[in-house]
């Protein structure tokens, strides 16, 4: 685990609490968000029958940041389901481009070495040579 991508992403690369008690609240709060965010990526991979992998974090984390006060203040169940439904769909485009597997370069033969012939004129440094 990278911890400074991990800082940045969950934004505690600035606490702002004082004590240590808030501090350890805090981080237990953002911990709290990435396994929510990787709860949603889950669900959203299993009903695309793709990798959790293949979506975005970043993405899906602004789509619930976006969704989540809304659906917190729903007045009943069935707003809440269109709400969530809403938010599943938008997080379809949250899935990443496949990319090409790099292909390995291949390895390369012995290099040839190179002779020096006796007869060649040398090149001569002209940096040097400049008043």
């Amino acid at each position: 685990m990278d911890l400074r991508s991990l800082k940045s992403t969950l934004q505690l690369d600035d606490l702002t609490c004082t004590t240590p008690e808030m501090v350890a609240k805090e981080i237990d709060l953002a911990l709290l968000s990435y396994n929510l965010v990787r709860a949603v990526m889950y669900q959203a991979a299993q009903k695309a029958g793709v990798q959790p992998r293949a979506f975005s974090f970043t993405y899906v984390r602004n789509v619930l940041h976006a969704f989540l006060p809304a659906i917190a203040a729903a007045h009943d169940e069935n707003e809440v389901q269109r709400l969530t439904e809403k938010m599943r769909h938008c997080l379809d485009p949250c899935r990443l481009p496949k990319r090409r597997r790099k292909q390995p370069s291949s390895p390369r033969g012995p290099v040839a070495q190179t002779q020096v012939l006796s007869g060649a004129p040398r090149l001569k440094n002209h940096v040097a040579d400049r008043p």
